[in-house]
């Protein structure tokens, strides 16, 4: 057997190695580590990735739902909380539904809304999701750390905003 001479990286203490970390983030994430380090992409391509993904975020163009299941552990009793977050809230209503209920499980939940915080399990996703809060909070935020650390001097904060109106500024990158 002929072993290929392919170049393998493993990630180790930013949000792509987090389990909690939505998958489209860690997709994009991984996606802007191989065009640096291994096809030595230029400033212009990686400007063009992260605004094709700022475009099918903010028009709500994810097929798969998995892409953006925020995954959280519910990490004690909900009586132990002075305030509860909004998953283990939504973990003791499954409960009261009949499903079981322990501490350090997983429950996998969709932002509907960000102001209040307004989040569904995802076995009752309807399609309506945040865009804004899922870029600017879950994607754009990880994505802008990685890319000012490769390149500092670089203008990635025109990417964080939540509406469509800064397409036309955009432009030359779409």
């Amino acid at each position: 057997m002929k072993l290929l001479n392919t170049p393998r990286i493993y990630f180790k203490g930013i949000e792509l190695a987090q389990s909690s970390q939505i998958k489209i983030t860690k997709e994009l994430l991984s996606l802007i580590i191989n065009k640096i380090l291994i096809e030595n992409a230029g400033v212009k391509e990686l400007h063009k990735i992260v605004n094709s993904y700022r475009i099918k975020i903010l028009k709500r163009q994810i097929s798969d739902i998995d892409d953006i299941v925020i995954v959280k552990k519910v990490g004690r009793m909900p009586e132990s909380y002075k305030t509860l977050p909004a998953h283990v809230a939504l973990a003791v209503k499954r409960k009261e539904q009949g499903e079981y209920f322990y501490t350090s499980m997983r429950i996998g939940f969709i932002v509907i809304k960000d102001k209040p915080l307004t989040i569904v399990h995802k076995d009752d996703f309807t399609g309506l999701y945040d865009e804004k809060y899922y870029w600017c909070n879950q994607i754009f935020g990880p994505t802008l750390r990685l890319l000012k650390t490769v390149y500092p001097f670089e203008n990635w904060e025109k990417y964080n905003t939540g509406n469509l109106e800064l397409q036309q500024d955009l432009g030359a990158f779409t």
